[in-house]
């Protein structure tokens, strides 16, 4: 069984898992291109899944432009880091928007 699978099978615990908040990534961790080894396709693949499963997702803000950073407070530094803005967003528009 996947990790994913794991998680989602603990759903009956929680009275609302429509309420619970998954994430990919926040202030506190690496961000999610940078522990995936600059791999976009999985940070698609995590996108898609975070906007598309179930509960309100959380994006930590930069994640959406495909930025790459260490842990806090180098996670922050919006202005120091790489952005791979077109690609991604394109993606995170169209996943917000409800268009895949």
């Amino acid at each position: 069984m996947s990790d994913l699978a794991r998680v989602l099978r603990q759903d009956a615990l929680y009275p609302h898992p429509e309420r619970l908040v998954p994430f990919i990534g926040n202030h506190d961790t690496e961000r999610f291109l940078t522990e995936a080894d600059g791999s976009m396709p999985k940070l698609k693949l995590a996108l898609g899944l975070l906007l598309t499963l179930r509960g309100m997702p959380q994006i930590c803000s930069g994640d959406e432009i495909a930025m790459t950073g260490g842990k806090d407070p180098e996670v922050r530094d919006v202005g120091r880091h790489g952005c791979n803005c077109e690609q991604v967003t394109n993606l995170s528009e169209m996943l917000l928007n409800g268009h895949i």
